[in-house]
């Protein structure tokens, strides 16, 4: 199911948001059995460009920046109760755990495709991979649980190539 399928609206490009739609419709003719029953049905199918059109949803300065993406990720690690070691030498952003936190039982490429909402971590939280996707240039991970890669990139792949081993994730990506 797609928006513009669906339910009649897109998602930029000119067009009234989804958002914008829900809230121009009558509460008395959206029932609540109705919005829980499609709730799984309505999906964001282009999550990097909806992304990358809508950074002021996403970052607290209206633009993606280094700093809160750095936070974003950071958080979800520590939330999860796993320690990391984050290194920045100049664009290249490097996040290092002993233990892999992109464990999921889906393929790690997944991860860095789509929302995953973590509703138990908070209200409004997702998993940071696709941010990390969609406002780098480059990006690369490799870890217990698979591996998953940007276009490829000299840096990010050597970096990626000389961790210790004693590491179980590593994620590098190269800033906006």
């Amino acid at each position: 199911m797609t928006l513009d399928q669906d339910v009649g609206v897109g998602v930029g490009h000119g067009s009234v948001s989804l958002f914008a739609a829900v809230l121009q419709t009558p509460v008395r003719q959206r029932k609540r059995e109705d919005a829980l029953n499609s709730a799984d049905k309505l999906k964001i199918t282009d999550t990097i460009p909806f992304l990358r059109r809508n950074p002021g949803m996403f970052f607290r300065a209206g633009q993606p920046n280094t700093a809160e993406l750095i936070e974003r990720v950071e958080t979800y690690i520590v939330q999860g109760g796993f320690e990391l070691e984050i290194q920045q030498q100049g664009d290249l952003i490097m996040v290092r755990t002993e233990q892999d936190w992109m464990q999921t039982g889906a393929p790690v490429t997944t991860l860095f495709e789509g929302l995953h909402p973590t509703p138990d971590r908070g209200l409004n939280t997702d998993r940071p991979e696709v941010f990390v996707a969609a406002f780098s240039r480059a990006w690369g991970s490799d870890g217990d649980a698979g591996s998953a890669f940007s276009e490829p990139d000299e840096d990010v792949a050597r970096t990626l190539s000389t961790m210790d081993s004693k590491w179980r994730r590593v994620l590098v990506w190269k800033a906006l």
